[in-house]
C-alpha cells in the first residue's frame, strides 16, 4: 500500500457524527472529540474535566476514561493542578493539555533551486528549520542525484536542528510547484513539471515509515494564509510571484484543487499580452539585472533577493533599478488582473520571498491593476512571506496526523480501541 497521500484541504479532526454503532464506534468518536478540543487550543491552554465537559458534552467518567487512553497514548499530558481554591473541598481538579512535543511533523518546500525544510510540534511551531541550494542544471545527468542528495540532507539537519529523533514523525508534506491530483502524483504535459516531479519514496527513502503528503506549493501557501486569516470564511487567491507564478484558490474557506489537481495553474500567462510566460518577477528581476548596461546594478545588489533590492533601489532614485522595477510591477498587475477578472475573489495575497519587499508598493501596484479591471479586490502582501509554503506545508502533514490518530500514536504505533 502506498504512503503517498493527496494533501486534505479541510481541517484536522473530521466533525462529522459518527453513529455509535457499538462501544468501540463510540469510544473512537469521543476520543476524536477530545483530540480536537487539544489539537485546536493554543500553546499552554490546559482543560480542566469541567471545562471539557462543558466544551464536549461528554459525562465526566466518560472524559476521565478518554484522557486516561490519550495518557497512554501520548498525546495529552496532565498539567499541574493549581492550589485548591478556599472554601471547597477534595482534591483539585485534574487539568490536561496536548503535549506538543511528543511527536512531530515535517514539511518541505522543494523549489526549483533551493529546499527548505522544517520540523514542527504538535502545534505546529517550527522548532528546526534547513535550507540547502540545487547547484545543477535540469538538463545535467546530476540533477535528481543533487536535487534528491541535498532533499535527504535538509531533512537531516532540519531533524538535528530540533533535537528530534527520525520516529518521534508522524507524517512529512512535500510541496512542489506543479499540479498535484487527488492521488498525490505530479502533473505532466509540461516541461518544468518534469523538471521537479520526483518519486517521494526516493526522497524519503531513510525513513519508510513516514507517511508522505503530497501537494503543490500554492495551494498550501493557500492554507496557511486561510488558517491565519481572522474573521469569517471568505474567498481569497494567494499569489506566489518567485520563479513562477502559481495561485492558490480558497471559495468560502474551501481550497479549490480542480479535477486534475490544476486549480490556480496559470499556464495560460502564455496568452496573456505583457505577461508571455509564467516566470516570475523574482526570476525575471535576477535575469533583467545582470542584463542591465555593464556592471551597473551587480555592484549594488547587496541581498540575496535581487527583486528586493531592485525595488529598494528603485525607491532611492536608481533609474536602471526604477525602470525594471516598473517593468516587474505592470507584469505583476497584469497577472493579478487576470485573476481578479476570472475569479473575482475578496482577497488577493502576495506570498513568497518577494511579499516584503512589495509591501511597500502595494498602493502603485493597486492603481496598475486597476488598469485593467473593473473589479476590486483587496489587495495585500501576506506577513508570512517566504515562510508561506512551509507553513502551509506543516498544517497538512497535522492535519494527516489528527486524521489518523486513532490508527497510530506518539508512543505506541496501536490504534485506541
Amino acid at each position: 500500500m502506498s504512503r503517498v497521500w493527496a494533501s486534505p484541504a479541510e481541517k484536522s479532526i473530521p466533525t462529522h457524527a459518527l453513529v455509535a454503532t457499538s462501544t468501540n464506534v463510540l469510544r473512537r468518536s469521543n476520543t476524536l472529540a477530545l483530540l480536537k478540543i487539544f489539537s485546536s487550543a493554543s500553546a499552554g491552554k490546559s482543560f480542566t474535566t469541567s471545562e471539557l465537559i462543558e466544551l464536549s458534552d461528554l459525562t465526566r467518567s466518560t472524559i476521565l476514561a478518554v484522557c486516561d487512553d490519550l495518557l497512554a497514548a501520548g498525546w495529552i499530558a496532565e498539567s499541574d493542578a493549581g492550589p485548591r481554591v478556599e472554601g471547597t473541598r477534595g482534591r483539585p481538579s485534574r487539568r490536561f493539555a496536548l503535549n506538543p512535543g511528543a511527536a512531530h511533523v515535517v514539511g518541505v518546500d522543494l523549489g526549483f533551486s533551493s529546499v527548505t525544510c522544517v520540523v514542527a510540534d504538535l502545534l505546529g511551531q517550527i522548532v528546526g528549520r534547513s535550507r540547502r541550494a540545487f547547484h545543477s542544471r535540469p538538463d545535467s545527468p546530476e540533477w535528481i542525484i543533487d536535487r534528491t542528495a541535498e532533499t535527504q540532507a535538509a531533512v537531516d539537519e532540519s531533524l538535528h536542528d530540533a533535537g528530534a529523533e527520525a520516529g518521534t514523525v508522524l507524517a512529512a508534506t512535500l510541496a512542489v510547484p506543479a499540479p498535484v491530483d487527488h492521488t498525490g502524483r505530479v502533473g505532466v504535459g509540461d516541461e518544468f513539471w518534469d523538471w521537479i516531479r520526483i518519486d517521494p519514496d526516493l526522497l524519503f527513502s531513510g525513513h519508510p515509515e513516514w507517511p508522505i503528503v503530497v501537494e503543490n506549493d500554492a495551494n498550501l501557501a493557500a492554507l496557511a494564509e486561510r488558517e491565519a486569516m481572522s474573521g469569517p470564511a471568505q474567498s481569497l487567491v494567494v499569489l506566489l510571484a518567485g520563479d513562477r507564478f502559481g495561485a492558490g484558490i480558497v471559495e468560502n474557506g474551501v481550497l479549490h484543487r480542480g479535477h486534475h489537481g490544476g486549480g490556480g495553474e496559470m499556464k495560460y500567462l502564455s496568452l496573456i499580452e505583457g505577461v508571455g510566460s509564467t516566470v516570475g518577477i523574482g526570476r525575471l528581476a535576477q535575469d533583467w539585472a545582470q542584463d542591465a548596461v555593464g556592471d551597473h546594478l551587480q555592484t549594488k545588489l547587496t541581498s540575496e533577493s535581487v527583486a528586493a533590492d531592485v525595488f529598494r533601489l528603485g525607491e532611492e532614485g536608481d533609474d536602471v533599478a526604477h525602470d525594471i522595477s516598473g517593468r516587474l510591477l505592470d507584469r505583476l498587475a497584469r497577472v493579478i488582473a487576470t485573476l481578479v477578472s476570472l475569479l473575482d475573489p475578496g482577497r488577493i495575497v502576495l506570498g513568497g520571498g518577494v511579499a516584503t519587499s512589495l509591501q511597500p508598493l502595494i498602493p502603485e501596484l493597486r492603481l496598475r491593476v486597476e488598469e485593467h479591471t473593473a473589479f476590486a479586490s483587496e489587495l495585500l502582501a501576506s506577513p508570512l512571506a517566504s515562510d508561506i509554503v512551509i507553513q502551509g506545508a506543516v498544517h497538512a502533514a497535522l492535519a494527516h496526523v489528527w486524521d489518523h490518530a486513532l490508527k497510530s500514536s506518539p508512543s505506541a504505533p496501536t490504534a485506541i480501541r
